[in-house]
C-alpha cells in the first residue's frame, strides 16, 4: 500500500487521479476527478522561520481538517508529468501526512526544555552546598 497521498492534474489543474490515500486524507471521493484541484486541496504553505529551522520535521504547509477544524500538517512534493518527447502532460502532487512526526517532536523538544529547567534548579540547590563555609552556615542556621 503507498501510505502518501497521490493526485494528478492535467496542464488546467483539473484533477485526473486521487489514491485512496489521498481521498481518505482529504475527506473526499472520486466524484472529484475532473474537478479543479482547489475545490480538493488548497494547502496553506509555510515558510520556514527561526523557530522552525532546526527541526527535523519540518512541514512545508498544512491543510485544514474539513471534519474537525485541527491543522494537518503535510509535506508536498509536486512533480511534472512528462510524455515520452518531455512535453509537460501535467502533474503529480504527492502529499504526506506529517502530524505524528511533528507531535513527537514536540514532546521530544519539550521534554528537553523540562531536563534542562531541572538540572538549573538542581546546580541552584546543590551550588550552595558545595563550598564548606556555606555548609557549615547552613548547619549552623538550622540549629
Amino acid at each position: 500500500t503507498v501510505s502518501d497521498a497521490l493526485i494528478s492534474i492535467d496542464n488546467s489543474n483539473k484533477i485526473t487521479f486521487l489514491n485512496p490515500t489521498a481521498l481518505k486524507l482529504l475527506h473526499t471521493t472520486e466524484s472529484m476527478i475532473g474537478e479543479d484541484l482547489e475545490k480538493v486541496y488548497n494547502p496553506i504553505h509555510l515558510e520556514r522561520d527561526m523557530e522552525t529551522q532546526n527541526r527535523i520535521f519540518y512541514p512545508n504547509g498544512y491543510l485544514i481538517d474539513k471534519t474537525n477544524n485541527s491543522k494537518l500538517y503535510i509535506e508536498e512534493s509536486i512533480q511534472p508529468i512528462l510524455d515520452d518527447n518531455q512535453n509537460k502532460l501535467g502533474r503529480l502532487i504527492i502529499i504526506r501526512d506529517i502530524n505524528y512526526q511533528i507531535k513527537l517532536e514536540e514532546k521530544i523538544i519539550k521534554n528537553i526544555q523540562l531536563e534542562k529547567n531541572i538540572n538549573q534548579i538542581t546546580r541552584k540547590l546543590i551550588s550552595p552546598l558545595t563550598n564548606e563555609n556555606n555548609l557549615l552556615n547552613i548547619i549552623d542556621s538550622i540549629m
